[in-house]
């Protein structure tokens, strides 16, 4: 069996030794003395974190390259390439598989469409064959490599590494983790891609939201939540399938055995379903999209009323657990310009006013990489809390 550690909520915001690492990260360039003014720890405590990050590699010093006069200040950065992270995005029709480097940017990517049969077993060697790649070529070992983690819009079991229900990949009790092979050891996690989702953009340089949702918006809705700086999991480990909230009695049939859950109203399923009961005509999203950009009006009232139905799904969201910021992301972003004024009339609409006040409603603006990033991050919170 594969060495791997279960992606908890344990350590994100309690973990002293990454929220040095993430306040060097947000800042790119920091001084020992701007950390102080920035966290909680006294100056002996920041000096011992930092002392450990650069012993194992992951912080370096230099000089600032200008002065107001005496002695130039030293300042800290992330070593970028000393360390390396391997990240899987599996959709239901692209995976994707990526190398970064100690600050997330991009080494390499590869990505492949997912077929129609036989896709676990194809996503298995995609991602053996990729990630095998990158150790050839990158000289990657257990010494420099923090981790692999995998990305997947799936109910899963962390501690076991196992994807139990993925609705639109007809996936059941997949032991993803387990089946993985790589031609060395190193810790293998598995993690809900809208909750890394929300992972990645909970730690934007700009964000200092502490409550926050992130809905994914694809052929299905995922979200992920951060409740005082922690991702909320719940007892099952799996909160925050607001997807499969029923907003409508006559709605019509989920995967999930309801009728009218909010993804089979305001997803990309949606558009097409609703674009082929309009018309008779069967497209797909990405057709329609660029006929509602060239003016389609049905293809435009099918981009309003997603747009209604995905402000009624958040007005449930900001009344139940009243977070001060949302992001949605997904692919539907590819139509942002287009349903972003019926989703916060929607929204604004639909729910109490004291609660709405204390919420800013936005986009992901990580170019369809917010799952990564959080896959990144978790990855670098592990590997600082068990080492």
């Amino acid at each position: 069996m594969n060495n791997y550690y279960a992606g908890t909520s344990k350590g994100l915001g309690n973990n002293n030794l990454f929220e040095i690492f993430k306040l060097i990260y947000q800042a790119e360039e920091i001084t020992r003395v701007e950390l102080g003014k920035k966290s909680k720890y006294s100056p002996a405590t920041i000096s011992n974190h930092v002392n450990t990050l650069i012993e194992k590699g992951l912080v370096i010093e230099k000089e600032k390259s200008f002065s107001r006069g005496g002695r130039k200040p030293i300042i800290l950065k992330i070593n970028s390439r000393t360390h390396y992270i391997l990240a899987v995005k599996i959709g239901v029709n692209i995976i994707e598989v990526f190398l970064l480097d100690l600050v997330l940017n991009i080494i390499e990517k590869k990505e492949t469409e997912m077929p129609a049969k036989n896709s676990y077993q194809f996503t298995l060697d995609f991602i053996n064959q990729q990630t095998n790649k990158y150790i050839r070529d990158y000289n990657l070992s257990t010494e420099n490599t923090l981790g692999l983690g995998i990305s997947v819009p799936a109910l899963v079991n962390i501690k076991e590494g196992i994807i139990e229900f993925a609705p639109n990949l007809k996936w059941h009790n997949k032991n993803i983790v387990n089946d993985i092979n790589l031609n060395f050891e190193t810790p293998i996690y598995l993690g809900n891609d809208a909750k890394l989702g929300a992972i990645g953009e909970k730690y934007l340089k700009e964000n200092d939201a502490i409550n926050l949702v992130y809905i994914s918006i694809n052929e299905g809705i995922g979200c992920g939540i951060i409740i005082n700086d922690e991702v909320y999991l719940g007892s099952s480990k799996n909160a925050g399938e607001y997807g499969h909230v029923v907003i409508d009695n006559e709605g019509p049939a989920c995967h999930c055995g309801n009728y009218g859950c909010w993804e089979t109203l305001a997803s990309e399923n949606f558009i097409e379903r609703t674009w082929a009961q309009v018309t008779g005509s069967k497209l797909s999203k990405n057709e329609i999209y660029e006929l509602g950009k060239q003016g389609d009006d049905r293809a435009l009232e099918i981009f309003s009323e997603v747009g209604a139905n995905i402000g009624l799904g958040i007005a449930n969201i900001i009344n139940g657990i009243s977070p001060n910021r949302i992001v949605i992301g997904g692919s539907i972003l590819k139509i942002k310009d287009y349903i972003e004024k019926p989703i916060k009339e929607k929204a604004k609409e639909k729910s109490l006013e004291i609660t709405y006040k204390k919420v800013d409603i936005d986009f992901a603006n990580c170019n369809g990489l917010s799952e990564v990033l959080g896959t990144g991050h978790l990855i670098i919170d592990q590997c600082l809390e068990i080492n």
